[in-house]
């Protein structure tokens, strides 16, 4: 009787360890749902560049995640061009913090706050937690125009950067028939400073050339839009 128990107990563990064995351990699944594929998300763009994330998603899980940083120029930054010790950590450590916790809450490097941000906010977005960043129709790239010479020969010049689609920033300078520019420090006519300082973040808050002029500056005005119209003209 005691060998029949014995026997049986045995031939019982035996048929748990085939059944284990031959079916395997459930697969471990992550929670996100996804199907498989590879996922891209983008920071907003500045003045001072963006940051993209690239995420590889299987069975539910981030299995792989990558930080991308590009400059104003649209530039790649990588460790051989950006030699910045706490940007270096934060583009190694980073990703694997987004695979470890498989979560897009992560720990700001320090020194790297902004590239952390940044990429935080492409993770969730590569993730569908936020609204993906809508690139715009404009081709990438820094863009000088000038506007035409008034009577009196005065003319403006503009540079637009585009990323993502999306104007970031605009610069503008106005010149006197000489070829002198004319400076806020010495050319003190208060709608004219203005003007100069308040109309190339209009250009950016609208993405468009079609800004309000303003008042006392209506010249000036005229030339920026002039400008900035022709430097789309060439991004489109």
């Amino acid at each position: 009787m005691k060998r029949q128990l014995s026997r049986n107990v045995y031939l019982l563990l035996a048929f748990a360890f085939i059944f284990v064995v031959g079916c395997g351990a459930p697969a471990l699944t992550g929670d996100f749902d996804l199907d498989d594929g590879t996922y891209e998300g983008f920071s907003d763009p500045g003045p001072r560049g963006y940051v993209a994330a690239e995420l590889v998603i299987e069975d539910g899980e981030i299995v792989d995640a990558k930080l991308m940083e590009f400059d104003g120029q649209g530039e790649r930054k990588t460790a051989d061009t950006y030699d910045y010790e706490p940007w270096i950590e934060a583009e190694n450590e980073l990703p694997e913090q987004i695979v470890a916790n498989q979560s897009s809450d992560i720990d700001a490097v320090s020194g790297a706050t902004s590239t952390s941000d940044k990429f935080e906010q492409a993770v969730k977005r590569a993730l569908g937690e936020e609204e993906a960043f809508a690139v715009g129709d404009y081709q990438d790239g820094v863009y000088q125009a000038e506007s035409d010479p008034t009577d009196r020969g005065d003319y403006v010049e503009v540079s637009v950067t585009i990323l993502l689609g999306t104007i970031v920033d605009v610069d503008m300078a106005e010149y006197r028939e000489d070829g002198s520019e004319k400076d806020p420090d010495e050319y003190d006519h208060e709608p004219w400073v203005e003007a100069v300082e308040t109309l190339p973040a209009a250009v950016v808050d609208a993405q468009s050339a079609d800004v309000d002029t303003v008042s006392g500056a209506t010249s000036t005005s005229e030339l920026f839009q002039e400008a900035v119209q022709r430097a789309l003209d060439q991004a489109s």
